[in-house]
């Protein structure tokens, strides 16, 4: 038996958690523009005014990222 395991379980179990809190706040408030899923929130890659790719963006310019001001 590995004696890493019950590490890696708390930490699942805590990743978990953290993803189910952070999960419900987005679906009571959907219109949240910080609400990754939100298509107008400009760090989803998928709202149309917006075509770069923001995880791309943030390798070549390591100060971009969620901090970039909004035109």
């Amino acid at each position: 038996m590995n004696p890493m395991n019950p590490i890696n379980l708390e930490r699942d179990t805590l990743h978990e958690i953290r993803f189910t809190v952070f999960s419900s706040e987005f679906r009571v408030n959907p219109s949240n523009p910080s609400n990754p899923m939100n298509p107008m929130n400009p760090m989803n890659p998928s709202n149309p005014s917006n075509p770069i790719n923001p995880e791309r963006d943030t390798k070549k310019n390591p100060l971009k990222g969620r901090h970039y001001v909004r035109q």
